[in-house]
């Protein structure tokens, strides 16, 4: 029976705990003692780092077992930071943050483009007036079906992506060829993004290379920024 990567949390940080690049960025971003909503926060990747290091963060992710996880780690590093159990393409908070971020490529389980939307309206509400988010995505691969397959653990990864839809759908099979993960996600066009974002009211939308302050160069990670314009 295939499961969904995210229903292990514990095999999902071995995995991508130590990918930093995203936190590393946004520190250097967030100023100390700022308010953070943290879309899809998983185990808390981005989330505990940022929490660290002055900044008031709350994690939104709709998976309870992935929170566990980013709730344990929290306590045993002695971090504060809050989590809540919500859908972010719909999400629901009492208060406004400086900064709205979606991490790890999560921006790509929304399906439909009123997802997207959703989740763009409720950014844009749960802002404060010069507000900013931050997300990535990543390039749309080539058409067809792609095969990798991991020496080490025996694992084979079969991605077919179709253009027409944006859809990538992912499977994984262990050394006995049983189907143990199966994902599927879809890719935005680049040049639909700043149409996206402007339409839900953000200005100053910029696509950036990879976690950094350079533009975005037609290849890998998409870092899509945003701003609530201050209304006089």
């Amino acid at each position: 029976m295939p499961i969904n990567p995210y229903d292990d949390p514990e095999r999902y940080d071995v995995r991508y705990d130590h990918i930093q690049k995203e936190a590393e960025f946004l520190k250097g971003v967030i100023k100390d003692g700022s308010i953070v909503i943290d879309l899809a926060c998983g185990t808390g990747r981005t989330t505990l780092p940022l929490a660290q290091a002055g900044a008031f963060v709350t994690g939104i992710d709709i998976s309870q077992a992935m929170l566990d996880r980013a709730i344990a780690k929290a306590k045993a590093a002695g971090i504060e930071a809050s989590f809540i159990q919500q859908d972010a393409a719909s999400f629901s908070l009492p208060f406004q943050a400086d900064f709205i971020i979606m991490t790890g490529h999560s921006f790509q389980h929304l399906l439909m483009e009123g997802e997207q939307n959703s989740l763009l309206e409720a950014v844009f509400h749960h802002l404060k007036p010069g507000g900013s988010l931050y997300f990535d995505t990543r390039t749309p691969p080539h058409s067809g079906t792609e095969t990798e397959i991991d020496e080490v653990n025996g694992t084979r990864e079969v991605d077919t992506y179709d253009p027409q839809t944006g859809m990538l759908h992912s499977s994984l099979y262990d050394a006995d060829e049983r189907l143990i993960e199966a994902l599927t996600i879809r890719y935005t066009e680049p040049e639909k993004l700043r149409p996206l974002l402007e339409k839900n009211g953000f200005t100053d939308v910029q696509l950036r290379q990879h976690w950094s302050t350079m533009p975005y160069t037609g290849t890998g990670t998409i870092v899509v920024y945003g701003k609530k314009t201050c209304r006089g």
